[in-house]
């Protein structure tokens, strides 16, 4: 059965993103061959993914998760209905306003492997829902 989790990067003092909501400090910086093992091994074990969607404009304009290194199912919840998006392989699915039912969704399509929660709303929700079965933080 699917595993329900939060990996997320953040700061030593407990931040994701940076006051405008941007993640780029994560990018370009050094990292050690370690570092690089643990994400693979976690992007390795991902089989579906559930986030959160300004309508159809977040894949449009290329918020796509792990920088498209993942090729599973998406769910992203919305607050209108939109008919899925199939792009570069991975078929982006809208859910409005339930995430236990994305979360069951994406349970059902990732099998035995690992269902990620992306975004602080997302991750607040299932974790106040109780859908959340482990969280993995990397303190960079």
């Amino acid at each position: 059965m699917a595993r329900v989790i939060v990996h997320a990067t953040v700061t030593v003092d407990g931040f994701i993103a940076d006051a405008d909501g941007g993640v780029d400090w994560m990018f370009g910086r050094p990292s050690a061959p370690e570092d690089d093992a643990v994400v693979e091994k976690v992007i390795d074990r991902i089989g579906a993914v559930v986030g959160g969607a300004n309508k159809a404009q977040t894949v449009e304009d290329g918020e796509i998760p792990y920088g498209g290194m993942l090729k599973v199912p998406v769910y992203l919840m919305t607050h209108s209905a939109h008919e899925p998006i199939e792009r570069d392989g991975v078929t982006y699915t809208f859910v409005v306003d339930d995430v236990a039912q994305a979360v069951e969704a994406a349970k059902q399509a990732a099998g035995d492997e690992w269902v990620n929660l992306l975004g602080g709303s997302i991750s607040r929700q299932c974790l106040l829902l109780g859908l959340v079965d482990e969280l993995h933080l990397d303190v960079a």
